[in-house]
């Protein structure tokens, strides 16, 4: 078949490698496919996202001062870094909501003058410079760039009280961090504005809508602690995390995975605040340091049957130098804050709740 060229538009023999429908005209590079075919508008939206997704910042803190700054352009070379071990290739994917802010905005704004405040609050007093901050702080950590200094950092979505970032997997835990310790803490008519927050932990090339749905609900999983407007970030900066090593662990849906991976434990008992971040890692690094993995792995398995962990705590103790045992087990001590069966969590983040 002969394809006419002169009404104005241009013909191909293969079809886009994207739609595969409209005809395959430019070329286009995508990780470990090489180049492609795509159709002109494909492109042209390919090219346009590209430069959006670096010019976005630069229109959100035009008020904040000079952003130049370059991202990456895909999660593999957002998340590829052999120096970084076992999270090489791993991602991290934060879903942060405001609790409550529909509530506060009905119950505080009487007219359209509160409301501009309120939404001050939000936007311009909280969001803009929480947002300069982290890029300020990872403009200066070689650990969240490339080697050609671009940004390890994707923002999918900025609006209203939501925010999703895609970062790092060995940078997730710091980042959220990061946005929970921002000073000052905001507040509107004297209500602190808290945030509760789902993470995945996961491969750069799982499906990304999937993840999205799965940090959703696990948002939704820590607001449902919430009854009321939290009167403290301590306790309305709340989240919870998972960390899916491969996508085919979710056969069901993500309440009754968690319901049988923590068995016989309540998920729920196992709800992070934003305050305790940084105490966590440093903890959690005492721990990593001095306290054999097996022994957890051994603990975790006696919870799961029910069965006293004391004896294996104390035989991980033992293989710690004496001069260092005190500091590990004040260390354990803060870790499980008396529930002792937050050692799902030492073992879930211990290789997760770093900062580098």
């Amino acid at each position: 078949m002969t394809i006419p060229q002169g009404l104005g538009w241009k013909g191909s023999e293969s079809p886009c490698f994207l739609d595969g429908i409209r005809p395959g005209l430019e070329d286009e590079v995508f990780p470990k496919k090489g180049i492609r075919k795509v159709s002109s508008s494909v492109k042209f939206r390919r090219d346009s996202g590209k430069r959006l997704r670096n010019d976005i910042y630069s229109s959100m803190l035009s008020s904040q001062g000079d952003v130049s700054y370059k991202f990456t352009n895909d999660l593999e070379m957002l998340s590829k870094d052999t120096n970084q071990g076992t999270l090489n290739k791993k991602i991290a994917f934060i879903y942060i909501d405001g609790n409550k802010f529909g509530t506060i905005r009905d119950e505080k704004c009487a007219d359209e003058r509160m409301l501009q405040g309120f939404d001050k609050s939000v936007q311009e007093d909280f969001r803009k410079p929480v947002l300069q901050k982290l890029l300020s702080h990872m403009d200066v950590n070689d650990a969240s760039q490339t080697h050609d200094k671009k940004l390890r950092l994707e923002t999918l979505l900025w609006g209203g009280d939501e925010i999703e970032w895609v970062v790092p997997a060995w940078k997730g835990w710091e980042v959220l961090r990061l946005f929970y310790e921002f000073d000052p803490p905001p507040a509107y008519a004297k209500t602190p504005l808290t945030h509760a927050a789902g993470i995945v932990f996961c491969h750069h090339n799982a499906p990304i809508l999937q993840i999205r749905k799965l940090a959703h609900r696990l948002a939704e999983l820590a607001k449902s602690n919430l009854t009321s407007i939290p009167k403290s970030h301590e306790h309305g900066d709340i989240f919870h995390y998972l960390i899916l090593e491969s996508f085919d662990m979710l056969e069901g849906s993500l309440d009754a995975f968690l319901k049988d991976y923590y068995k016989p434990v309540d998920y729920k008992e196992l709800l992070l605040k934003g305050h305790e971040m940084q105490s966590f890692s440093k903890h959690i690094k005492t721990v990593r340091s001095d306290f054999p993995r097996g022994k957890v792995y051994e603990i975790i398995a006696a919870l799961k049957e029910k069965k006293d962990v004391d004896d294996i705590k104390e035989r991980g103790l033992s293989s710690c130098p004496a001069s260092r045992r005190k500091e590990l087990n004040n260390a354990i001590d803060s870790l499980l804050k008396g529930n002792i069966n937050r050692w799902f969590v030492i073992a879930d983040l211990w290789d997760f709740a770093k900062e580098v």
